[in-house]
């Protein structure tokens, strides 16, 4: 099973991306191709905040196919964090089904110094 990571579903380009990626594997996988599962971390926040968060991301990405839903997994996480913030059974999991990592995270800043940048995305 081929499984994907997705950093950085919090921007518009992201998304747009995100939704690309997953039509393409779902469409694969419903056509007996190779099954698919897409994790995408999301910010940690308020939950006003993250519901906010998934409804852009779902409208963006025009994620709303059944199939997709029960391959598709939304997980807290944080990028500055040791581990993407994840706890150690997430971690885990992670480490060992993930077989491709998409970051499309980046510094919403464009005037921040370069090392900050840096450490960003």
């Amino acid at each position: 099973m081929r499984t994907v990571l997705f950093v950085g579903a919090g921007s518009f380009i992201g998304q747009v991306l995100l939704g690309r990626i997953a039509k393409t594997y779902f469409d694969e996988c419903d056509a007996g191709g190779e099954p698919t599962s897409i994790f995408v971390i999301i910010q940690r926040g308020s939950a006003t905040r993250q519901d906010a968060q998934l409804r852009s991301i779902r409208k963006v990405a025009n994620l709303s196919g059944p199939s997709q839903h029960k391959n598709l997994h939304f997980v807290e996480g944080d990028i500055s964090q040791e581990n993407l913030g994840f706890g150690k059974s997430l971690c885990t999991t992670l480490q060992q089904r993930v077989t491709y990592i998409v970051n499309a995270a980046n510094a919403a800043e464009l005037e921040l110094p370069i090392a900050e940048a840096a450490e960003v995305g």
